[in-house]
């Protein structure tokens, strides 16, 4: 069978696959009319992609093509509508890389907390400002809010609380009993989210469900979030 990977791709996957024995056509940087072109040359079964878009002039270029494959967690770069009427199957990875965006999400906290980048940055400059990183808080104690609790959100709640946090979760599809079996509480607007946490993860899915039937419904909600914990940052400032 024949197959475009057209992401950056595993070495090891590239070669389960050719040992499977799979034609696998790797172009990790083929975009515009080049990658149209591509897909009319080699005319695959299998489409392979990551964050790379998948359009109806792309779909088009291949009769032969069954499955669009995304090495992910979302879809929202492939026009599914198009696929779905031509017969052609979309697939994604829902869970796959969910904690390694977990541990970096951590990784963020920390270093936005700890002031690492610019600790870094002064270091490599050959400044020692150690004084100057004495107001850091630290995360033991601090409630996370965290937008939408699935895949990722449950890793990241579970290493939150590993760190002796509190952590409140507002999401779209997951009961109360759900959520609380997690460690975390649920709450009921973003706006309660956004002012009863020290720190606000986003981990929603690109669809209609959350971002337009939920999150425009709490825009102003949204909105409210960076003023909430602006406004959190000065007094504890003063």
């Amino acid at each position: 069978m024949k197959i475009i990977v057209a992401d950056a791709f595993s070495p090891n996957g590239l070669e389960e696959m050719k040992a499977m024995g799979h034609q696998v056509t790797y172009e990790p940087k083929v975009v515009g009319d080049d990658f149209v072109k591509l897909m009319g040359d080699i005319k695959p079964v299998v489409l392979i992609v990551r964050s790379k878009k998948v359009t109806k002039e792309v779909i088009d270029a291949d009769p032969k093509l069954e499955m669009v494959i995304r090495a992910g967690a979302g879809f929202d770069t492939i026009d599914v509508a198009h696929c779905s009427r031509k017969g052609i199957y979309v697939c994604n990875c829902p869970g796959k890389n969910s904690i390694a965006v977990a541990e970096l999400t951590m990784g963020l906290m920390t270093a936005i907390d700890r002031r690492i980048p610019e600790g870094d940055k002064l270091l490599k400059e050959g400044k020692w400002a150690k004084a100057s990183f004495a107001d850091c808080i630290g995360l033991k104690g601090r409630t996370i809010g965290l937008l939408g609790i699935g895949n990722v959100g449950k890793e990241v709640a579970k290493r939150c609380l590993a760190f002796d946090m509190k952590v409140l979760a507002w999401d779209v599809f997951l009961t109360k009993e759900t959520i609380e079996s997690m460690g975390a509480t649920k709450v009921e607007t973003v706006e309660e989210l956004a002012k009863e946490s020290d720190i606000l993860s986003i981990h929603v899915p690109a669809v209609k469900a959350v971002s337009y039937t939920h999150l425009r419904a709490h825009e102003t909600s949204l909105h409210l979030v960076c003023r909430l914990l602006l406004e959190k940052k000065k007094k504890k400032k003063k």
